[in-house]
């Protein structure tokens, strides 16, 4: 790889060492980028912990990285008035930030959604300098799926802006080729858009290990749900066919994770008693990863039409530790077609009856050996491997330079 100095700045409302996937992605998306002889800055928040403090000045000593924060409040269980208010204040933030240096790529993802990205369009324009628009999700028509918005208006509004923010972009990152399709549909031309997905954690795996041993759970088939209990995943559906189990001794579920649907989804738990399904709080990525390998099989439960403007990015987690994914969406997605053609896992559409009859389908293969733990493993390695993928963020931030 050619190494050559550019002027790469990274924009995004989160940044490592908080806890956010993507947020801890950046981190070495900077160091790979910086490791080709570019300077890399990095516009983001903090929520001033001197904990946090220490860790972003240390790294920052070592990899000659600039982070530049403003101080902003978790919006972690906050009001929809607070999340704009911290919105607009970065997007002020951010444009003095950016008026006032030299930069040669910007690189921005979507969070917060559509604005910021615009915005950073409309600053390229005064600046010169080149856009990379890295879409984690499709908005605002993810916005719109999940029912975050319901005014028409507003929706057509965020639409003409960021199909403006994509038609003057250089380049366009997205995780699927259902995303792409999706941005076409717009009446782009799509030459821009590449498709580029997430990448697995690859220390963080390492520094839980991969013991088999810990699945020592004899005739018990144990499936783990890890994420968001939200809007996005179709979990009323899900509960349904998992309740059609409540006596199956052999089959057990877990629900690692928070969102605004928990309490629903307990309270459904509780009425139908289904014993064998258990809750445990959001967990840090790593320990995260050591509770999924000791389970047998990964759920992914996505909502009609998600599948189109994102990408389920826990089933390269759960595959990262060699579970095979039992998902629940639309068939003729990305994601489905690869279960099946990897034989990975097996994809079922969000009907109550139909998760059922999955479910006693996946249990019965695990049982049997169906699956490889190690195939997914390399599977997962060869596809989604940080290596693969930061090569390929890199060539793209790198191209024509």
């Amino acid at each position: 790889m050619i190494k050559s100095t550019l002027r790469v700045a990274i924009v995004h409302r989160y940044f490592w060492p908080q806890n956010y996937p993507y947020a801890i992605m950046l981190k070495d998306i900077a160091e790979s980028i910086t490791g080709v002889g570019s300077k890399v800055s990095v516009y983001t928040s903090s929520v001033g912990d001197k904990e946090e403090a220490n860790k972003r000045d240390d790294w920052q000593r070592k990899t000659n990285v600039k982070v530049f924060s403003t101080h902003l409040s978790s919006e972690r269980q906050v009001t929809t008035v607070r999340k704009a208010f911290n919105a607009v204040w970065f997007g002020l933030w951010l444009t003095l930030k950016l008026l006032l240096s030299k930069h040669d790529v910007v690189m921005v993802a979507t969070t917060p959604p559509v604005i910021i990205a615009f915005l950073v369009t409309l600053l390229s324009k005064i600046k010169g300098f080149r856009v990379i628009y890295h879409c984690q999700d499709i908005h605002p028509e993810a916005l719109v799926v999940n029912g975050s918005i319901s005014c028409s208006f507003l929706s057509k509004l965020l639409i003409v802006m960021d199909k403006t923010t994509v038609k003057n972009a250089w380049k366009v990152i997205v995780l699927s080729q259902d995303m792409k399709t999706s941005l076409i549909r717009r009446g782009l031309g799509g030459e821009n858009i590449h498709i580029i997905n997430n990448f697995i954690f690859h220390k963080l795996i390492n520094d839980v290990g991969i013991d088999d041993e810990a699945k020592n759970h004899p005739g018990k088939v144990r499936f783990i749900f890890a994420g968001s209990l939200g809007r996005f995943q179709n979990l009323e559906c899900l509960l349904e066919g998992i309740a059609k189990h409540k006596n199956s001794q052999d089959i057990e579920f877990l629900f690692l994770g928070d969102g605004p649907l928990k309490n629903k989804i307990k309270a459904f738990v509780v009425r139908e008693e289904l014993s064998n399904v258990l809750f445990n709080s959001q967990a840090p990525i790593d320990e995260a990863l050591a509770i999924m390998k000791q389970f047998d099989a990964g759920i992914v439960s996505i909502s009609e039409g998600v599948s189109k403007v994102a990408y389920p990015s826990k089933s390269i987690m759960y595959m990262s530790v060699g579970l095979p994914i039992f998902a629940v969406l639309e068939t003729d997605s990305e994601l489905a077609t690869m279960l099946n053609k990897e034989g990975v896992g097996v994809a079922v559409i969000p009907k109550p009856e139909v998760i059922a009859s999955g479910i006693r389908l996946m249990a019965d293969s695990l049982k049997n050996g169906f699956f490889s733990t190690e195939k997914i493993r390399n599977y997962a390695e060869s596809e989604f491997g940080k290596d693969v993928i930061l090569n390929r963020i890199v060539d793209l931030v790198m191209d024509e330079v």
